[in-house]
């Protein structure tokens, strides 16, 4: 043992007897793309946080895609832009968030659907805490957007690691979640 060496303190592990809260979500959903399966796995082991948490996070990611929307169309469009006030802006980017999360519910039961093709057995609350785990996918569309070409490789991406989540926590077989997801994403 060296003198000057001393014992990192192990970081303190997160207890999943408890649904993740909306930090930990937040988070987690930022992370999820760069962790490749990691993220989906822990969630796995735990509880689906509460529809409100959930629900919550798809928002918040909403209203990040519709903001990103917004600076787009302002840079793209500055005289026509002009003509609106920034309290426009907002309420239009509020009711939209809100709209978009609503719809959530509707895809989280497309996915659950495919979930279930795929030989996932999961209630819907799994279905829907997977779609919120990929809400960042909203911004990350609206910054491929920018760039002519950036929705091909987004899209294989994505579908990608839709079907690592579905494998994760609704445990669909490998071959067959990436099969069904690959072929809906097709279509």
């Amino acid at each position: 043992m060296e003198p000057n060496s001393k014992e990192e303190p192990k970081a303190e592990e997160t207890s999943w007897e408890q649904p993740a809260n909306l930090p930990t979500m937040l988070e987690d959903t930022l992370t999820a793309p760069f962790a490749l399966g990691k993220v989906f796995a822990k969630h796995a082991q735990a509880p689906s946080p509460g529809v409100g948490v959930l629900a919550a996070n798809v928002a918040f990611y909403s209203a990040a895609f519709l903001i990103l929307l917004v600076l787009r169309f302002r840079l793209s469009f500055p005289a026509i832009a002009g003509n609106f006030e920034p309290a426009r802006y907002a309420s239009a980017v509020f009711f939209c968030s809100v709209l978009l999360t609503a719809a959530s519910f509707a895809a989280a039961g497309i996915l659950h659907a495919l979930c279930a093709a795929a030989g996932g057995k999961q209630d819907f609350q799994r279905s829907y805490h997977i779609l919120s785990l990929l809400a960042l996918f909203l911004p990350s569309c609206a910054a491929a957007s920018m760039f002519r070409f950036g929705w091909p490789a987004l899209a294989v991406f994505w579908t990608f690691l839709t079907a690592v989540a579905v494998e994760n926590m609704a445990g669909a077989p490998a071959g067959r979640a990436r099969a069904v997801l690959g072929g809906a994403a097709a279509c």
